[in-house]
């Protein structure tokens, strides 16, 4: 048999949001999940004057003589229009996550869900208008819908190896998107997923997946990327020493000084290396790179669009994010 206990955690006060400088645990509505009798862990139901960062805490002992137990859900709904909340930080011990359960949280600004969460549920983020980072871990499998609909501040964000679905109008109206890094093979993609994001989006993929990704027709340009190689500070400041666009095949070719072959790159240019503004070309597909000579690589990219192509100098970013 299962049944709860409530605990509004009343020992601690229904403090104020002006009173408080951090959110807290003990500001959480808590009920108590019981299996055969047995206590078994906690449910966050909702959030009581939630501001600035939140760390929720793997385990809950409530009161000086309470049981210890782990959080183990997120109700629906349990921090809608949390507007003054910044950051929050879920546990691995967290393993069911009610529909809308950060809906509208406008002051969010950044999520880490922790090893063990299993997935991010439907509306989970949705117009969170402020946040720019989130973090994923590998034990993540799916991202349901409309989970990061109308995230106007996301830019970027890496998709683990283990997201195995996408449901629809995940990332709807995410204006501001412009890198998605997928760690593993394509997943399954529902309809609508980045209706009104940036035409400039990139989706990034490992080489050893990326005809899988071809195949989804996703309408966005696909380049490969291996993350955790190379790096430095200087990891963004190498130069090519020539470019080239065969109009006829319509291939653009660059040479590079000092990069690695597995490394993914973002071609820049401009016409005056000492002051002029870097353009990054876009909505061309990477096909290969081959090191023709002792630290010197050559990339070829497709489908490109011709009144891109400039004149001048070039420069290749390199993605260096760490595993």
């Amino acid at each position: 048999m299962k049944h709860t206990l409530l605990l509004a955690l009343i020992a601690f006060g229904f403090s104020t949001a002006s009173t408080l400088s951090a959110a807290s645990p003990d500001d959480l509505v808590l009920e108590v999940l019981y299996e055969n009798d047995e206590p078994i862990g906690y449910k966050i139901l909702y959030g009581l004057n939630m501001v600035g960062e939140l760390i929720i805490p793997a385990e809950y002992s409530f009161g000086d003589e309470g049981e210890t137990l782990p959080i183990i859900e997120i109700d629906d709904l349990a921090f809608e229009d949390a507007d003054q909340l910044t950051s929050v930080t879920i546990p691995g011990t967290v393993k069911t996550i009610g529909d809308d359960a950060f809906l509208n949280c406008t002051g969010l600004e950044s999520v880490t869900l922790l090893e063990g969460v299993p997935y991010v549920n439907g509306g989970m983020f949705a117009y969170n208008s402020a946040l720019s980072s989130i973090s994923l871990p590998q034990s993540l499998n799916r991202i349901g819908e409309q989970a990061f609909n109308g995230c106007e501040s996301l830019a970027s964000i890496t998709i683990p190896s283990g997201v195995t679905q996408i449901e629809r109008n995940a990332f709807s109206a995410a204006t501001a998107l412009q890198n998605i890094y997928f760690e593993g093979p394509a997943p399954s993609i529902g309809s609508n997923v980045f209706l009104n994001t940036p035409e400039t989006l990139t989706i990034y993929v490992r080489e050893e997946h990326l005809a899988s990704y071809e195949a989804l027709n996703l309408g966005y340009s696909l380049a490969t990327y291996v993350p955790g190689e190379g790096g430095g500070s200087g990891a963004d400041n190498f130069y090519a020493v020539s470019g080239s666009y065969d109009a006829e095949s319509n291939l653009f070719v660059i040479v590079s000084e000092g990069e690695d072959s597995t490394w993914n790159m973002g071609v820049q240019h401009t016409d005056d290396l000492t002051s002029g503004e870097w353009t990054t070309l876009s909505r061309f597909s990477y096909i290969e790179a081959s090191n023709d000579a002792e630290n010197t690589v050559t990339r070829t990219f497709s489908n490109v669009d011709a009144t891109e192509i400039p004149t001048g100098y070039y420069r290749l970013n390199s993605d260096s994010r760490s595993e």
